[in-house]
């Protein structure tokens, strides 16, 4: 058995997700995700729902809303992740084109990092 070394953590790790195309084949994604520790995940995470805009009015369309969130999503990849498996520059252009052709994008990618987080820290 190995002694735990602290202060050595990794700076990233790889994944992967499954996302679902609209034919309903299944895609795999390979990531490059950031590592955090618990609390600078906790400090990270906590802005997560800030858009720093105007709450939503009766007056904006889907479509604006939707780009709102789309710009959301794509700050917050762009914090957990270093990297993916794409023919497409990690961009945040190419981001929200991933979030719109795939629509299960964002949540899938964001829990594979949360869970990939904690199971390997359950099994230390």
């Amino acid at each position: 058995m190995s002694l735990l070394v602290l202060g050595k953590a990794p700076d990233s790790f790889e994944g992967q997700v499954e996302l679902i195309d609209v034919g309903g084949s299944s895609r795999e994604l390979p990531l490059t995700f950031k590592y955090f520790t618990s609390l600078e995940y906790a400090k990270l995470s906590d802005g997560w729902g800030e858009t720093g805009t105007k709450a939503t009015t009766l007056v904006e369309t889907n479509e604006a809303v939707l780009k709102k969130t789309f710009d959301q999503y794509a700050k917050v990849l762009q914090q957990i992740l270093v990297g993916w498996g794409i023919n497409a520059e990690f961009t945040k252009m190419n981001i929200v084109k991933l979030c719109d052709e795939y629509p299960d994008a964002f949540s899938a990618i964001v829990d594979v990092h949360r869970s990939t987080l904690l199971e390997r820290r359950l099994g230390n």
